[in-house]
């Protein structure tokens, strides 16, 4: 399927606006995340 003129912009935007990017996170929880000492179940 190839997209063209506003709706492939459109497409596009949401793709690296929505898809790829997370949400932005809480300081404090994205600094808790990065605790090493944190373990998570995967």
């Amino acid at each position: 399927m190839e997209l063209v003129g506003g709706v492939a912009k459109k497409t596009k935007q949401e793709i690296n606006t929505v898809w790829i990017y997370p949400p932005k996170a809480e300081r404090a929880a994205a600094l808790a995340s990065a605790d090493p000492e944190r373990v998570t179940d995967l």
